[in-house]
């Protein structure tokens, strides 16, 4: 009887130690070391430290996240947003005083300065879940990969000047004319006068005719014998008589 009696004794003697190392809060040291090991899981990421911090419900642990890889877009969101929950499940499970998280992504290839993203986590029914997400790339203009718009080019001058037109009425642009090589002539102002541009001959009056016509001589003073003589000339030799 005794014998049976301390069985029972040792039994319930490690039911209650059970419970007390079960009711045995985690100090801040132990709860920052179980994240880091959850951390060192991740491939290519680094850790700051762990801050730790006093709220109603539990502690708020704040880290900042390095991830390493050169990736796009896409492939940057899908991994931090799974490795993120990857991380707050080991939380949960490991270090269950924590209440809050807040996860700060740096990717370097993106941008060295600036977080790429922001994940905060609150914890619901003994499990943390995503409650705010920051994404830098949704403005499309983040990232290695964004998209730039192209600087604004100056818009060309607008000539006031009439096109210039061809002999058959075609208009001719600058280029063209250029091409052509033809000699531009200048216009030739000649100064006002009141004298004509092209001379004239001005005849003298005179009753004279144009053409000059042999001229008539008086018979008077032309002795007999040289009239005669003028007169034999002109007229017209006749045929000799036939012997």
């Amino acid at each position: 009887m005794p014998r049976k009696l301390l069985i029972l004794l040792s039994l319930l003697l490690l039911v209650l130690t059970g419970c007390q190392g079960a009711d045995k809060e985690m100090t801040t040291e132990e709860i920052q070391a179980q994240i880091q090991v959850a951390v060192d899981r991740i491939p290519s990421a680094e850790a700051g430290p762990v801050n730790l911090s006093q709220a109603a419900t539990g502690y708020v642990a704040a880290l900042d996240l390095t991830w390493k890889e050169s990736v796009g877009r896409f492939s940057t969101e899908r991994a931090l947003k799974q490795y993120s929950q990857d991380l707050t499940a080991s939380i949960s499970r490991y270090a269950p005083e924590v209440s809050e998280v807040l996860l700060s992504w740096t990717v370097p290839y993106h941008s060295e300065t600036e977080p790429t993203m922001v994940f905060s986590f609150k914890k619901s029914d003994d499990v943390l879940e995503q409650t705010e997400l920051e994404d830098r790339f949704t403005d499309g203009t983040f990232g290695a990969d964004a998209y730039v718009l192209p600087e604004e080019t100056p818009e060309p001058a607008v000539s006031t000047k009439l096109p210039a037109k061809s002999p058959i009425g075609r208009t001719l642009s600058a280029d063209a004319l250029a091409s052509t090589r033809i000699p531009h002539h200048k216009k030739v102002i000649l100064p006002p006068t009141g004298e004509p541009r092209h001379k004239t001959l001005l005849q003298p009056k005179s009753f004279a005719p144009r053409h000059k016509t042999n001229p008539i001589l008086p018979t008077d003073d032309i002795p007999a014998e040289a009239q005669k003589a003028a007169e034999s000339d002109a007229a017209p030799a006749q045929d000799a008589p036939a012997s």
